[in-house]
Parts: C-alpha cells; sequence; structure tokens
C-alpha cells in the first residue's frame, strides 16, 4: 500500500482538523510512471485516502484531451465515489524553435540548423488546485519534496500504533 503514498499529491490538515488530498493527476501520473515505474489505479487511490487516511474531501485535478471517453468516464466514476474532480481540457502549445549555429565538415561554411523542439500539452490545473487549497485554509503542506520524510513519519507513526 505504500507505493499509492508517493503520489504528488498535497495533503493538509485545515482548521477543523479535516483532512483533504489535492491530488494534481498529470504530475503524479508523470511521477510514478517514469520516477517509480507504476501507474497509479485512480479508484484504488481514491478509496485508500478516504478509507485509510480518513480524508473528508479527496480533489483530483485532470487534464483530459477532448474526445478522450475512456478517461472522462474513469473520472466521472470517481466522481459517483464522492470524491470532486476538476476536468479541464488539455491544449497543445508549439515550443520554440532552436537555431544552432553548426560549421559544416568539408567546406568549414557556417550554417544555421533550425531544430524544431516540438509541442508540449497543458491543462494548467495548478491555479484551480491552488485556489481550492486556499479556499479551505489549509495550514500545512506535504509535497514532494518532503513526502520521502512524510512517508517515513507515517510508517513510524503506524509502528507505533500496532
Amino acid at each position: 500500500m505504500l507505493k499509492y503514498l508517493a503520489v504528488s499529491a498535497l495533503l493538509y490538515k485545515y482548521m477543523s482538523k479535516k483532512t483533504v488530498a489535492f491530488i494534481d493527476v498529470q504530475n503524479t501520473d508523470t511521477t510514478t510512471k517514469k520516477l517509480l515505474g507504476f501507474e497509479v489505479d485512480w479508484k484504488k487511490l481514491c478509496h485508500f485516502l478516504k478509507n485509510d487516511w480518513q480524508c473528508d474531501k479527496v480533489f483530483f485535478y485532470v487534464g483530459i484531451d477532448e474526445g478522450d471517453l475512456e478517461t472522462t468516464n474513469l473520472f466521472e466514476g470517481l466522481r459517483g465515489d464522492g470524491c470532486i474532480v476538476r476536468a479541464k481540457v488539455v491544449f497543445a502549445y508549439k515550443n520554440k524553435g532552436l537555431d544552432r549555429n553548426v560549421t559544416c565538415p568539408k567546406c568549414s561554411n557556417k550554417i544555421i540548423e533550425k531544430i524544431d523542439m516540438g509541442y508540449n500539452r497543458k491543462s494548467n490545473c495548478d491555479v484551480d488546485l491552488t485556489v481550492d487549497a486556499m479556499e479551505l485554509g489549509g495550514v500545512r503542506f506535504i509535497s514532494g519534496s518532503f513526502l520521502k520524510y512524510f512517508l517515513l513519519l507515517n510508517l513510524w507513526a503506524k509502528l507505533q500504533n500496532s
């Protein structure tokens, strides 16, 4: 179950001692796939946060490609499980190209090589997440920087209570 704790989610307690989870789906998905080597089961994560961590509210911030019914249905299902889903349409934007000065090895002429830097995809859920957290009066945040220490403390606390 510890692998479900390793998310780039922000968790905090607010004044009334209620626990709320804010999950940036794209960042969490990328981090777990590239760095931790597994894919998140969002439904299991939702149930884990609600049942094991006893979160009063679980927010998912997700960018969904237009027409992606599979992802839409998945997160609609989480809405049905009592989670709050903030979905936005993903948009693509072209990255600025790169010009590189190159000298031809045969004729020594200087040429400018144009490199296409491709596209990035974004849904800009950060602002929504921040606004929701501020509206709930968040006091304490746990982000990726402190996640390993939080996981160790959480594990230690569980061992102390067993």
